[in-house]
């Protein structure tokens, strides 16, 4: 018996389907012989059949292809050759027949009565068409062809009404049509439940947990029964994946996430702190960081939902849309993409490695980038130590060679070290690959200027502009870009470096210190800097490893370090973040001096010594830096916060600092950008010039009341906010800042900056004692609350 295999109405004409895409969606292991018509328009369940008429020359098997069943289907064709019947129908009894094909039959298993999905005044039987037939080739003489027919509703009554007999038998075993999405869950739980029994692939490790092949579990995490884990996922730590959840193969799940009553689909990803719950999850889905999922949800494939979303109950979104960050989804998306068109957040474009930002994703990028440039034009590219950076480092240089553009590539370097190579080789800017240090499965790609600095936001958005659009510059032949690989860029940084500073006097103070260069490729260029400055050091983790450097808690790196700073009585120590931009300090008695003591360590130093700079510091700098600084040589200029933002080309000085955040400083003179180096032997010429310890000079300066904060607030809310937020605190001196609204009161300050990229206001609140800073910072807290939550 032939039995041939048809697939139902695709929305686009002359669409080309593969066999072996046919052979992984249909099952089939060898597909060589068999005839597979493609439905131009929509012609039904029995007008897709009448397609193959040519080949079904004896009684033929028809089975809907959204049921779920163990019928004995030999039994229901051994019963239709036994009868004299053109159609021979599979019944099923079940509670509630409203949604099927209701039928009745007499003693001889002869049907007597159809109706389709009748209403509960109109049922006459518990006996319901599953959509599973056994049929002889007459059945086409009640059909014509190119016309939309459905078995149940116009073929079989038709029958009767031309006294053909059709048998109708109840079948015993499981049957579930799970052409909804609740009854895709329910079929899902039932197999769970072993309500019917299919082969599932993996093992069983306990009862009704299930695992695949290479999966990667990790020991805190929580597996509640009945549950399946495909192969060759991953779940990370304090996840809880609960009763009658369905993870399919080469799926993502990161820390603290819960999973109860859901599918999620192959080749998915789910973010740290994620929330689904009865939901449905498409193929190759990206659901980022604290998305919450309510009941009865579901994701076609390919979409990709920001942080911080909330998608209400009920809510369908159609395949490949993409959600963005803080929205609360509310209604089905079904015409609408919803894309985010930005591609730059405060630390440049960042995402998941392989995932957000993928090979191709970076190609793109360099071209958008490259396309801007004139052609020949030379590009600086680095990275940290990471196989991932190395991989999407590849792909950027690919980019720039094919729209013409050649490049330097300092291979694994700091990011200083790179900022300084871009001037020192006048190059037309630069691009680096690195991965976060608060999460390692995050790529940061940063994009330079001739200055060697991060491109302003004008330039971002061209960037932004030719990627979207995909309009980049198409060269030919010898117009391709090149690659070298300049050989001393680490040496020239360090000379330029040594020679902005007094290394004579460095060198006759003959500092100890203890440094922590956290793993990082910082470590390429410190022991070219000491060598020079006649210190004796003592140096913890002084090696390049990617897996240490981001497995280590900073917290650590410090505690490691004032271990040492007490047990040897060092002058001080000092912990480098791993790509040479941030510094913390640990002074002679073992106290971390945060970043707002520093800021202000440094100012006091430079007043003292009656040193004529001008200080560049950020708007949520503490009032100490104005207090000392009164009356000195020092002066003190407002910047915007953000890389970007900062303009390290307009100097009113040759000397001097600029304040950036996390610990970040550039010393003017040395080159552009933020660099720990440089602030660490800029620190050291001016100790060695000064009499008195670092200890003590914390002391002088008492003690800093400030604290930082988020609070949510959706980007569509944000504008509002800060208009109804500055209009309701009129009567509070307004303090004028590049950003943001910043409020002068007698006990102190606060300031309020909406972030550029993510869902959320940043705060930073300082009091004039510790009293006055809790109440501040549950007035602002109660203030933001109360506009956050009217809009």
């Amino acid at each position: 018996m032939i039995k041939p295999t048809t697939l139902s109405f695709l929305s686009e004409r002359n669409v080309l389907i593969s066999r072996a895409a046919i052979k992984n969606i249909i099952g089939i292991k060898s597909i060589a012989n068999q005839k597979i018509p493609v439905e131009q328009v929509p012609l039904g369940t029995a007008g897709s059949v009448y397609n193959v008429k040519h080949l079904l020359t004896d009684p033929f098997l028809v089975i809907s292809g959204d049921v779920l069943t163990d019928f004995n289907i030999t039994e229901l064709i051994d019963k239709h050759h036994g009868s004299d019947t053109v159609v021979s129908i599979a019944l099923k009894q079940i509670e509630d027949p409203t949604d099927f094909g209701v039928v009745i039959c007499n003693e001889d298993n002869i049907v007597e009565k159809f109706l389709e999905k009748p209403t509960w005044g109109q049922v006459f039987s518990d006996t319901i068409n599953t959509g599973i037939y056994v049929m002889d080739p007459g059945i086409f003489d009640f059909m014509v062809p190119n016309k939309e027919l459905d078995f149940s509703s116009d073929i079989l009554p038709e029958l009767l009404n031309h006294s053909k007999k059709i048998s109708g038998f109840r079948m015993e075993g499981y049957w579930e049509d799970v052409g909804t999405h609740l009854a895709y869950l329910k079929a899902n739980k039932d197999v769970l439940d072993q309500k019917i029994i299919l082969n599932i692939d993996g093992f069983e490790i306990k009862d009704g947990v299930f695992i695949g092949d290479g999966v990667d579990i990790e020991p805190t995490v929580h597996l509640n029964g009945p549950c399946i884990v495909g192969s060759n996922s991953t779940i990370d730590s304090n996840c809880s994946i609960n009763a009658y959840s369905v993870i399919g193969s080469n799926v993502k799940v990161r820390q603290d996430s819960v999973i109860e009553h859901s599918v999620i689909m192959d080749n998915s990803f789910i973010g740290y702190r994620g929330s689904i719950r009865g939901s449905i999850i498409g193929r190759s889905c990206e659901v980022r960081n604290n998305v919450t999922i309510e009941p009865e949800c579901v994701l076609g494939d390919g979409c990709v939902i920001g942080n911080s979303v909330l998608v209400e109950p009920g809510v369908k979104i159609y395949s490949k849309k993409i959600i963005e960050p803080g929205v609360t989804v509310a209604s089905s998306i079904v015409f609408e993409t919803r894309a985010n068109r930005h591609l730059f957040g405060e630390l440049g474009i960042e995402g998941y490695s392989n995932v957000d930002v993928s090979p191709e994703f970076v190609l793109k990028v360099a071209m958008a980038y490259g396309s801007l440039l004139k052609k020949g034009s030379k590009l600086v590219v680095s990275r940290d130590s990471a196989r991932s950076s190395r991989i999407l480092k590849r792909a950027m240089m690919v980019g720039f060679n094919a729209v013409g553009v050649d490049v330097l590539d300092l291979e694994v370097s700091t990011i200083p070290v790179m900022s300084h190579a871009v001037m020192a080789n006048e190059a037309d800017g630069g691009c680096t690959v690195r991965l976060s240090k608060d999460d390692p499965l995050v790529a940061i790609i940063r994009i330079f200027d001739a200055s060697g600095v991060d491109i302003d936001e004008g330039f971002q958005k061209k960037v932004e502009r030719l990627y979207f659009r995909e309009e980049f510059r198409k060269v030919v032949g010898g117009e391709f870009g090149d690659i070298n690989f300049p050989t001393r860029a680490i040496e020239e940084y360090c000379t330029h470096l040594l020679g902005s500073v007094n290394l004579q006097s460095i060198r006759k103070r003959q500092f100890k210190l203890v440094l922590n260069y956290s793993y990082g490729t910082i470590s390429f260029v410190m022991p070219n800097l000491l060598a020079k400055l006649n210190a004796d050091v003592y140096v913890v983790n002084p090696y390049a490893a990617t897996y240490k450097s981001l497995s280590i808690k900073s917290k650590d790196l410090v505690k490691e370090v004032k271990e040492l700073v007490l047990a040897s009585g060092a002058d001080f120590g000092a912990v480098f973040d791993a790509d040479g931009e941030s510094i913390q300090l640990v002074d002679d008695s073992g106290n971390l001096i945060n970043n707002e003591m520093l800021q202000a360590a440094l100012v006091k130093i430079l007043a003292d010594l009656g040193i004529n700079c001008v200080v560049h510091v950020p708007a949520n700098c503490s009032t100490r830096l104005y207090d000392i600084s009164q009356d000195s040589s020092v002066a003190l200029n407002v910047t915007a916060s953000g890389f970007s933002n900062i303009d390290f080309g307009s100097r009113e000085a040759d000397s001097g600092i600029i304040f950036g955040s996390e610990c970040k400083y550039n010393v003017m003179g040395c080159h552009n950008g933020f660099d720990s180096a440089a602030l660490f032997c800029y620190l050291l010429e001016l100790l060695s010039q000064y009499e008195i310890s670092l200890s003590d000079l914390i002391k002088k300066i008492g003690p800093i009341y400030m604290e930082g904060f988020e609070m949510q607030c959706g980007f569509d809310a944000k504008g509002t906010f800060m208009r109804t937020f500055a209009e309701a605190n009129k009567i509070h001196q307004h303090v004028e800042v590049p950003e943001g609204i910043k409020l002068s009161y007698d006990e102190g300050w606060i300031y309020v900056l909406p972030d550029s990229s993510r869902p959320v206001l940043k705060v930073w609140v300082e009091g004039n004692s510790a009293s006055n800073l809790i109440r501040l910072v549950e007035k602002a807290t109660a203030e933001i609350e109360k506009f956050t939550n009217g809009i």
